[in-house]
């Protein structure tokens, strides 16, 4: 399994269990989250990252941020107006001033400082009227120098006698004096050399938006403004939308002159625009994570679902993908091929090649016929489908009957006769009672087929031919003094005391009836007396009392169960051990010195019983059994952490080390009486042993192993089922 998948063992197969963003029957497909449609909102860029849940990363533009890209960053969050109202735009702001205050992030107007823009700054701290003139401020912003006699100046810079001393200009008109004669400089709404002509501060139209302009007194003039306008000129058109902040990309649309709503964007509502559609709340998403976008929901299939909502299984068969005709298995992330005969692969893309495992024995030529099967062309004096056997004379002609073995001598052949039977193809049976063999007219009889013949004596004759007339007590059968004495063919022996038996050869002991409860009765040395042998756990003339250890002081510490005669249990007192409770105990197991075993603690140590698939002195050596010994003999072996090791079997094997081979004639596969034989060592096979006569229609599917059994009567054609 690639990409990282999970190996899944199933009966005869396997299968991957892909991890996300991975499918296919080795999870060889990888599935882009940015195709179509881009989840990254706002024009933010799709980067693949499938080292995070969602798999993939959204670059943002300026002004948005999110993992989608979905939120607008708010740039009025840190309040750069400082005196007016922030309006917030995509990656920038606006600030409506409030009056008074000017600039872009609506600093002080001239004159004032401050955080509320109320502090006056005094213009006269700088001193700014030289030659003793007092300095005054008539308005923020400005200074007035007042000068004395003789000097004159915006800051009194002009000194000595002059016409200005007559104050020649009028309307507070300044006048400043030059060698020959002064000028008057005018204040904003007089002219002329002396300052004495009313200027017409209309004539010059200031009022905008059709403002009606009148002049109350000299140097000035007024604005009368038309509904929805404003300011000294009237050029300030009242926006409503100055007071209200749409949020989240919400536009400000003016109903009238004094109202305003807001417009959200796709995805949000309220009066400015605050609340977020939630669009996954009802979990539209069937097999797959809903994400929350502006004016839509987007749904992220889990493998092997699709369609806008996650609601589809992928048909993975449905792009035919198994070749060779090969059928195609959906599974719930991927598919698997189920494979026709001679091909193999995860797609069925692999041709069983059967001249690959070299099955042409002798010299023979193997060829490929078809997928999976294959013909041998073997070399002269060899022959069968594996050229595995050797032409003879024997084998061509069979000569030898009756069982009789066929040896090739290069020129010819020799008959090896069962025996009972003779000639030089075996076809003669050998009749031994021709001859009259047995004596003293006894009967001939010839058995196993002349192999040998039995003689039936007449009464009195024995020997193998009936050649020795019986004396029965001519050998002294009678033991210990007996005496024989001549029956009809038998003796019978008279024995003297203390013995018995048919040849007196049993010596009677005079205590075989001694009363022994438990035990076996016995002599004495001096023959005399009778005595008992006592079993283990019992005592007494007649061994019939049985020993009570616990009474005797068995245990020398804790407690003593009697267990039955001879026999009982001590249960030792803390730190005590042995079979008596004879041994301090130490508490070496107190530290739990074992990581993965049980501690057994002793007199002078403590000694680890290892778990399975542990060793070390402290069981802290994992054992890698599939490395030390490969125990799965038909099969993989995996480590695994319970029991140090697993096997997975081939087909055709099983038992937990894969050494058993499944025996497939157990199902009796093999027709019109053929004989199957499981070939020893070979998996998932078999052959039939067929009769002669019966014909090998399937022959040519046969796949592996031919072979020829050559038997006493007839030949016997070994041939493999067909898979």
């Amino acid at each position: 399994c690639l990409n990282s998948g999970t190996c899944v063992d199933e009966t005869d197969r396997f299968s991957c269990k892909c991890p996300p963003w991975y499918y296919g029957l080795r999870c060889e497909n990888r599935i882009n989250p940015c195709d179509t449609p881009n989840p990254c909102v706002n024009n933010g860029t799709c980067l693949e990252n499938l080292t995070i849940t969602q798999g993939f990363t959204c670059l943002c533009l300026p002004g948005f941020t999110g993992n989608l890209c979905e939120t607008n960053i708010n740039e009025c969050f840190s309040q750069p107006c400082h005196r007016g109202q922030c309006i917030d735009k995509i990656n920038g702001y606006v600030c409506a001033c409030y009056a008074g205050n000017i600039g872009v992030q609506c600093e002080c107007i001239p004159g004032y400082t401050g955080l509320n823009c109320d502090v006056d700054i005094s213009e006269c701290m700088s001193s700014p009227c030289i030659n003793n003139g007092t300095c005054t401020e008539p308005v923020p912003g400005m200074f007035n120098c007042t000068c004395p006699t003789g000097y004159s100046g915006v800051q009194c810079q002009i000194g000595g006698s002059s016409q200005c001393l007559t104050s020649p200009c009028f309307n507070n008109g300044t006048c400043t004096q030059f060698p020959t004669t002064f000028v008057c400089s005018c204040i904003p709404g007089t002219s002329g050399l002396r300052c004495d002509l009313d200027i017409d501060e209309c004539a010059s139209l200031p009022c905008q938006n059709a403002g009606l302009c009148t002049q109350p007194a000299a140097n000035m003039y007024t604005c009368l403004c038309p509904s929805g306008y404003s300011g000294y000129n009237c050029e300030i058109m009242f926006n409503p939308c100055s007071s209200i902040m749409c949020l989240n990309n919400g536009s400000c649309i003016r109903v009238n002159y004094t109202n305003a709503i807001c417009s959200c964007s796709l995805g949000f509502t309220g009066n400015a625009c605050e609340t977020q559609n939630n669009w996954c709340s009802t979990n539209p998403c069937t097999y797959g994570t809903c994400v929350n976008l502006n004016s839509q929901y987007q749904c992220n299939c889990y493998p092997g679902y699709g369609g806008q909502r996650c609601d589809s299984p992928i048909q993975y068969c449905s792009s035919n993908p198994c070749y060779n005709n090969g059928t195609c298995v959906q599974q719930a992330t991927n598919y698997a091929c189920q494979c026709p005969y001679g091909f193999q692969g995860a797609a069925c893309e692999l041709v069983v090649r059967a001249c690959q495992s070299s099955p042409c024995l002798n010299g023979g030529t193997c060829n490929d016929v078809a997928p999976g099967l294959h013909n041998c062309t073997c070399p002269t004096s060899y022959s069968g489908p594996f050229c595995q056997l050797r032409e003879s004379t024997c084998s061509r002609l069979v000569p030898c009957e009756n069982f009789g073995v066929c040896i090739d001598t290069g020129v010819g052949y020799q008959c090896i006769c069962e025996p009972g039977w003779t000639g030089t193809t075996c076809s003669s049976q050998i009749q031994l009672c021709l001859s009259n063999p047995c004596q003293n007219n006894a009967t001939c009889l010839n058995l196993l087929s002349g192999l040998t013949y039995q003689c039936i004596c007449p009464q009195g004759y024995a020997g193998l031919i009936c050649e020795l007339q019986i004396n029965t007590c001519a050998s002294n059968p009678c033991n210990n003094g007996g005496t024989c004495i001549v029956g009809n063919n038998q003796f019978t022996c008279l024995c003297p005391p203390s013995y018995t038996g048919s040849t007196c050869q049993v010596v009677q002991d005079p205590c075989f009836q001694y009363p022994c409860v438990a035990g076996i009765p016995s002599r004495s040395a001096n023959n005399l007396n009778c005595s008992c042998t006592c079993g283990s756990g019992y005592t007494g003339v007649s061994c019939q009392t049985p020993i009570n250890l616990c009474d005797q002081n068995y245990c020398l510490r804790g407690t003593c169960t009697y267990l039955g005669p001879g026999l009982a249990n001590c249960t030792c007192p803390a730190n005590y051990q042995g079979l008596r409770c004879a041994f301090l105990l130490n508490n070496y197991c107190g530290s739990c010195p074992c990581l993965y075993g049980t501690c057994q603690s002793l007199s002078d140590r403590y000694v680890c019983n290892c778990s399975v698939g542990y060793t070390g002195i402290r069981c802290d050596t994992r054992i890698d059994l599939c490395q030390l010994q490969n125990p799965c003999l038909y099969g993989q072996c995996f480590t695994d952490g319970t029991i140090g090791y697993r096997c997975v079997c081939l087909a055709g094997a099983t038992g937990q080390n894969c050494t058993e081979i499944i025996n497939r004639c157990l199902e009796r596969p093999c027709l019109n009486n053929g004989v199957c034989i499981q070939p020893p060592g070979v998996l998932n096979s078999y052959q039939c042993a067929c009769l002669t006569g019966i014909p090998n229609i399937n022959i040519h599917l046969f796949v592996r192993k031919v072979t020829f059994i050559r038997s006493k009567r007839y030949l016997r054609n070994a041939v493999e089922r067909p898979l």
